[in-house]
């Protein structure tokens, strides 16, 4: 990429993609986490992995179960299952079997058997049934409409279902992965991507599939995913392993991070990070550590100086007026009114802060400071997150250095 070749680089070191099978060795920090959940999985065990929104829970789930891939030690699917709207249990099992099917069918030796082609054949069918019953299946998105929270008869037997995860078991201890299989559970944000109601829905319905035996589950969602758990979920303790929450790197490690990347990508012996660390340190700090938004903007930035070829390195001086140009941009474009505006300044002076407490501060209606909240979301200038049962709401970090003209740092 010609952006990336000026720098030195074959490609983005500040990607937001989570870490995969090929990018293991740029994991950074997490050791206890990490060293705890390896040894429950030996075993078959539900594990929660729950961390604010950006902090690294996709990436810290998937660097635990490849690794055991990598060890030949647990068999895991090479993505994760992300749930979405409507989803119920069968649903779960279905997008899941058919991605041990197709996993499966990568290996030639079990590719050969009969009980495989069996189990591949049915998968068949049942893209098929759900074809005609007017469902959408393999591209992981099923749904039964935009709010479907109600009990919905089996399109296909559950027990028919539970029968082929364990035939697949079988084939994958075959191949010398003797520990339970590993799936990952994406989209458990509660009231976020999918509302509470279907959260709940979801929860309940799948507790007792994933009792399969010789499968583990790794449950990712957001802060709060455990004790929502606890309320909603029947004998949530009877099945549960453990909780693993997963905080902000240290600004430490995401130096490390970066310092990684540019290892792996850069073309030349001499090469130092496209962003100041002047500039990585204030992105940690209006961010609260979320790596993910720390690098969304660095790449915004990385764009945004594309078609300056004077510009070697983003330092504070280039980075401050481009995140005032971006912060503009987005508040034009939404056509942010006065009052909104006032509420948007609030955040960044004290967020985050429930829209109670807001509303106090501002002295307006609650409603009407909801509505505000809402339009900013909409236009990526706030964002919510859930701690228990109250909503917390905060500005952008590109917002907060706008707004403050620079004073984060």
């Amino acid at each position: 990429m010609a952006l990336f070749d000026r720098f030195g680089l074959k490609d983005n070191p500040y990607s937001v993609n989570p870490i995969t099978y090929d990018t293991l060795e740029l994991f950074v920090g997490r050791k206890n986490e990490i060293k705890k959940c390896n040894l429950a999985l030996d075993y078959k065990s539900i594990i929660i992995i729950e961390g604010g929104r950006g902090v690294g829970t996709t990436s810290f789930g998937n660097y635990v179960r490849f690794n055991k891939l990598k060890q030949k030690s647990n068999f895991t699917l090479p993505r994760e299952i992300s749930v979405e709207r409507g989803w119920n249990g069968e649903f779960l099992l279905v997008n899941t079997l058919s991605w041990l099917v197709s996993s499966l069918e990568n290996n030639k030796k079990t590719a050969k058997k009969p009980k495989f082609h069996e189990i591949k054949k049915a998968t068949h069918g049942i893209q098929e049934i759900y074809r005609q019953a007017g469902l959408q299946l393999m591209t992981f998105g099923a749904h039964y409409g935009k709010e479907a929270v109600v009990a919905t008869p089996p399109v296909y037997p559950i027990a028919t279902l539970i029968q082929y995860f364990e035939d697949c078991s079988k084939l994958i201890k075959e191949t010398g992965y003797n520990k339970p299989t590993i799936i990952q559970i994406n989209n458990l944000d509660i009231d976020t991507t999918i509302s509470t109601e279907q959260i709940r829905f979801f929860l309940n319905d799948i507790r007792d599939l994933l009792q399969i035996p010789s499968y583990s589950w790794l449950l990712i969602g957001d802060t709060g995913l455990s004790s929502f758990m606890r309320l909603n979920v029947d004998r949530l303790a009877d099945i549960v392993t453990f909780e693993t929450p997963i905080r902000p790197l240290t600004v430490k490690e995401v130096h490390e991070a970066i310092n990684k990347r540019i290892e792996s990508l850069k073309t030349k012996e001499h090469t130092e990070p496209p962003i100041s660390d002047e500039v990585i340190n204030m992105l940690y700090n209006a961010s609260h550590g979320r790596i993910r938004k720390i690098f969304r903007t660095a790449t915004n930035l990385l764009h945004m100086v594309e078609a300056d070829p004077l510009i070697n390195r983003v330092n504070m001086e280039t980075a401050i007026p481009l995140i005032k140009r971006i912060t503009e941009d987005k508040m034009d474009k939404a056509k942010i009114t006065p009052a909104t505006h006032k509420i948007l300044e609030k955040l960044v002076t004290h967020g985050p802060i429930t829209p109670t407490e807001l509303s106090k501060k501002i002295k307006t209606q609650r409603q009407a400071v909801s509505r505000a909240l809402i339009a900013l979301q909409r236009a990526d200038l706030a964002y919510l997150e859930r701690k228990g049962k109250e909503h917390f709401w905060d500005a952008e970090p590109e917002v907060k250095i706008a707004l403050s003209e620079g004073e984060i740092k």
